[in-house]
């Protein structure tokens, strides 16, 4: 949003005042924007509510970095183990195509590829 205020909340590119919009909450007399307190407790929870993304990002991290230290494998997993690669390379070597493989093994035709490739 291109200010320097610590939290950039993004409420500079929505209409302001002086451009002759308001926004006021009728049932949260705390978040009546045609008020300086209300600016200003909005504000505050937008601090909050930032603060608190970068926290989650921040476990989900540590979690992931945890979990990989612990062994545990990221990602899908593969469609075809090694042995299966192997043998599917065999037979297309061989003469057969990468169709019936693709049935066979219940795959696409674009997973064999990859395999022969």
């Amino acid at each position: 949003m291109g200010s320097c205020d610590p939290v950039d909340d993004g409420w500079d590119q929505y209409p302001s005042e002086d451009r002759g919009a308001l926004v006021r909450v009728l049932d949260r007399d705390f978040l009546d924007l045609t008020s300086t307190m209300g600016k200003g407790i909005l504000a505050f929870l937008s601090a909050i509510a930032q603060d608190e993304h970068e926290r989650i990002i921040r476990r989900a991290h540590e979690g992931r970095r945890a979990a990989v230290a612990r062994g545990v494998k990221m990602g899908r997993r593969k469609a075809l183990t090694d042995h299966q690669a192997d043998r599917i390379r065999e037979r297309v070597a061989a003469g057969e195509t990468q169709a019936a493989m693709a049935l066979e093994y219940n795959v696409s035709a674009a997973t064999i590829n990859r395999v022969v490739s």
